[in-house]
Protein backbone atom coordinates (compact mmCIF):
# COMPACT_ATOMS: atom_id res chain seq x y z
CA UNK A 1 0.00 0.00 0.00
CA UNK A 2 1.19 3.48 -0.79
CA UNK A 3 0.63 6.16 1.80
CA UNK A 4 0.69 9.74 0.59
CA UNK A 5 0.59 12.91 2.63
CA UNK A 6 -0.12 15.90 0.42
CA UNK A 7 2.27 15.71 -2.51
CA UNK A 8 5.19 14.32 -0.51
CA UNK A 9 5.05 10.78 -1.96
CA UNK A 10 4.23 11.72 -5.53
CA UNK A 11 6.88 11.42 -8.23
CA UNK A 12 7.22 13.33 -11.48
CA UNK A 13 8.14 11.33 -14.62
CA UNK A 14 11.34 12.50 -16.30
CA UNK A 15 13.20 11.57 -19.49
CA UNK A 16 16.86 10.48 -19.51
CA UNK A 17 17.33 12.20 -22.89
CA UNK A 18 15.28 15.38 -22.75
CA UNK A 19 16.29 16.66 -26.18
CA UNK A 20 18.52 15.38 -28.97
CA UNK A 21 19.09 16.34 -32.59
CA UNK A 22 21.75 15.72 -35.20
CA UNK A 23 22.66 13.40 -38.03
CA UNK A 24 21.15 9.94 -38.06
CA UNK A 25 23.43 6.98 -38.61
CA UNK A 26 21.38 5.35 -41.30
CA UNK A 27 19.73 2.03 -40.68
CA UNK A 28 20.84 -0.71 -38.28
CA UNK A 29 22.20 -3.94 -39.71
CA UNK A 30 20.46 -7.27 -39.27
CA UNK A 31 21.23 -8.79 -35.88
CA UNK A 32 22.67 -5.60 -34.37
CA UNK A 33 22.39 -4.00 -30.94
CA UNK A 34 22.84 -0.29 -30.16
CA UNK A 35 22.83 1.74 -26.97
CA UNK A 36 24.77 3.61 -24.31
CA UNK A 37 26.17 3.27 -20.79
CA UNK A 38 25.02 5.54 -17.99
CA UNK A 39 25.13 6.25 -14.27
CA UNK A 40 22.65 8.14 -12.12
CA UNK A 41 23.58 10.65 -9.43
CA UNK A 42 20.62 9.55 -7.29
CA UNK A 43 18.39 6.50 -6.92
CA UNK A 44 15.73 6.52 -9.65
CA UNK A 45 12.92 4.22 -10.72
CA UNK A 46 12.81 3.45 -14.45
CA UNK A 47 9.18 3.08 -15.58
CA UNK A 48 9.24 3.04 -19.40
CA UNK A 49 11.70 2.35 -22.20
CA UNK A 50 11.72 4.32 -25.43
CA UNK A 51 13.18 4.27 -28.93
CA UNK A 52 13.88 7.11 -31.38
CA UNK A 53 11.26 7.54 -34.14
CA UNK A 54 12.97 10.08 -36.36
CA UNK A 55 9.98 11.07 -38.50
CA UNK A 56 7.28 10.24 -35.93
CA UNK A 57 5.85 7.79 -38.48
CA UNK A 58 6.21 4.56 -36.49
CA UNK A 59 8.74 1.77 -36.43
CA UNK A 60 9.34 -0.31 -39.54
CA UNK A 61 9.91 -3.44 -37.40
CA UNK A 62 9.52 -4.38 -33.72
CA UNK A 63 12.59 -3.94 -31.48
CA UNK A 64 13.38 -5.55 -28.13
CA UNK A 65 14.83 -3.00 -25.70
CA UNK A 66 16.26 -3.37 -22.21
CA UNK A 67 18.43 -2.15 -19.36
CA UNK A 68 21.38 -4.23 -18.14
CA UNK A 69 23.51 -3.95 -15.01
CA UNK A 70 27.32 -3.79 -15.14
CA UNK A 71 27.51 -7.61 -15.17
CA UNK A 72 25.35 -7.84 -18.30
CA UNK A 73 22.27 -9.07 -16.42
CA UNK A 74 19.03 -7.94 -18.07
CA UNK A 75 17.04 -6.05 -15.42
CA UNK A 76 14.03 -4.94 -17.46
CA UNK A 77 12.90 -5.23 -21.05
CA UNK A 78 10.05 -4.57 -23.40
CA UNK A 79 9.26 -4.52 -27.10
CA UNK A 80 8.73 -1.38 -29.14
CA UNK A 81 6.19 -2.59 -31.69
CA UNK A 82 6.26 -1.94 -35.41
CA UNK A 83 3.90 0.80 -36.52
CA UNK A 84 2.53 3.71 -34.50
CA UNK A 85 0.80 1.92 -31.61
CA UNK A 86 3.30 2.76 -28.86
CA UNK A 87 3.14 6.14 -27.12
CA UNK A 88 5.03 8.91 -28.97
CA UNK A 89 6.63 11.68 -26.89
CA UNK A 90 9.20 14.08 -28.42
CA UNK A 91 10.26 11.69 -31.22
CA UNK A 92 10.55 8.63 -28.94
CA UNK A 93 8.08 5.70 -28.81
CA UNK A 94 7.66 4.31 -25.28
CA UNK A 95 6.60 0.99 -23.79
CA UNK A 96 5.71 0.40 -20.14
CA UNK A 97 7.93 -2.02 -18.18
CA UNK A 98 7.97 -3.51 -14.71
CA UNK A 99 9.59 -0.71 -12.70
CA UNK A 100 13.24 -1.17 -11.75
CA UNK A 101 15.48 0.67 -9.29
CA UNK A 102 18.65 2.22 -10.68
CA UNK A 103 21.00 2.93 -7.79
CA UNK A 104 23.28 5.90 -7.30
CA UNK A 105 26.69 5.55 -8.94
CA UNK A 106 26.19 2.06 -10.42
CA UNK A 107 26.83 1.51 -14.15
CA UNK A 108 24.02 0.42 -16.49
CA UNK A 109 23.53 -0.07 -20.22
CA UNK A 110 20.38 0.63 -22.21
CA UNK A 111 20.25 -1.10 -25.60
CA UNK A 112 17.88 -2.22 -28.34
CA UNK A 113 18.01 -5.06 -30.85
CA UNK A 114 17.30 -4.97 -34.58
CA UNK A 115 16.55 -8.50 -35.83
CA UNK A 116 16.53 -7.44 -39.48
CA UNK A 117 17.73 -4.41 -41.35
CA UNK A 118 15.27 -1.55 -40.92
CA UNK A 119 14.81 2.15 -41.50
CA UNK A 120 14.65 2.77 -37.73
CA UNK A 121 17.79 4.88 -37.30
CA UNK A 122 19.82 6.19 -34.38
CA UNK A 123 21.49 9.59 -34.03
CA UNK A 124 25.23 9.04 -34.42
CA UNK A 125 26.37 12.67 -34.42
CA UNK A 126 24.37 14.65 -31.89
CA UNK A 127 24.52 18.40 -32.40
CA UNK A 128 22.16 18.93 -29.45
CA UNK A 129 22.00 16.67 -26.41
CA UNK A 130 20.16 17.63 -23.23
CA UNK A 131 20.14 14.99 -20.50
CA UNK A 132 18.23 14.90 -17.23
CA UNK A 133 20.54 16.32 -14.52
CA UNK A 134 20.59 12.93 -12.76
CA UNK A 135 22.00 11.06 -15.79
CA UNK A 136 25.60 10.90 -17.06
CA UNK A 137 26.50 8.98 -20.22
CA UNK A 138 29.90 7.26 -20.31
CA UNK A 139 29.99 5.25 -23.61
CA UNK A 140 28.08 4.66 -26.79
CA UNK A 141 27.81 0.96 -27.74
CA UNK A 142 27.06 -1.24 -30.75
CA UNK A 143 27.59 -4.82 -31.83
CA UNK A 144 26.13 -7.95 -33.39
CA UNK A 145 24.18 -10.54 -31.44
CA UNK A 146 21.43 -13.15 -31.92
CA UNK A 147 19.13 -11.16 -29.61
CA UNK A 148 18.92 -8.38 -27.07
CA UNK A 149 22.21 -8.11 -25.16
CA UNK A 150 24.83 -5.59 -24.08
CA UNK A 151 26.55 -4.34 -27.26
CA UNK A 152 30.19 -5.48 -27.19
CA UNK A 153 31.86 -2.51 -28.89
CA UNK A 154 32.27 1.03 -27.58
CA UNK A 155 32.47 3.87 -30.07
CA UNK A 156 33.06 7.62 -30.38
CA UNK A 157 29.86 7.89 -32.38
CA UNK A 158 26.65 8.41 -30.44
CA UNK A 159 23.98 5.71 -30.37
CA UNK A 160 20.97 7.76 -29.33
CA UNK A 161 18.14 5.45 -30.25
CA UNK A 162 17.11 4.10 -26.85
CA UNK A 163 15.80 6.31 -24.05
CA UNK A 164 13.91 5.83 -20.78
CA UNK A 165 11.45 7.52 -18.47
CA UNK A 166 12.10 7.56 -14.74
CA UNK A 167 10.87 8.97 -11.46
CA UNK A 168 12.68 10.43 -8.49
CA UNK A 169 10.48 10.00 -5.44
CA UNK A 170 10.07 13.06 -3.28
CA UNK A 171 11.31 12.66 0.28
CA UNK A 172 8.89 13.91 2.94
CA UNK A 173 10.04 16.90 4.96
CA UNK A 174 11.19 15.98 8.51
CA UNK A 175 8.02 17.35 10.14
CA UNK A 176 5.79 15.41 7.73
CA UNK A 177 7.84 12.25 8.26
CA UNK A 178 7.56 12.59 12.06
CA UNK A 179 3.77 13.03 11.78
CA UNK A 180 3.60 10.00 9.47
CA UNK A 181 5.52 7.83 11.94
CA UNK A 182 3.39 9.06 14.86
CA UNK A 183 0.23 8.32 12.86
CA UNK A 184 1.42 4.83 11.98
CA UNK A 185 2.22 4.15 15.64
CA UNK A 186 -1.25 5.30 16.65
CA UNK A 187 -2.81 3.07 13.97
CA UNK A 188 -0.80 0.11 15.24
CA UNK A 189 -1.92 0.80 18.81
CA UNK A 190 -5.58 1.03 17.74
CA UNK A 191 -5.32 -2.25 15.77
CA UNK A 192 -4.09 -4.24 18.76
Amino acid sequence: ATLMIGNSAMATPMFAIKDVSGSSGGTPDRGSVHGWDFVSSTDITVTELGLWDENDDGMSISHDIGIFDSFGVLLASGTISSGTGDTLIDHFRYVDITDILVTTGASYTIAYYSATGSSDSVITSASTLLLAPEITISNARWGYAPGLSVPTNTTNEDRFGPNFMFEVSAVPEPETYAMLLAGLGLLGFMAS
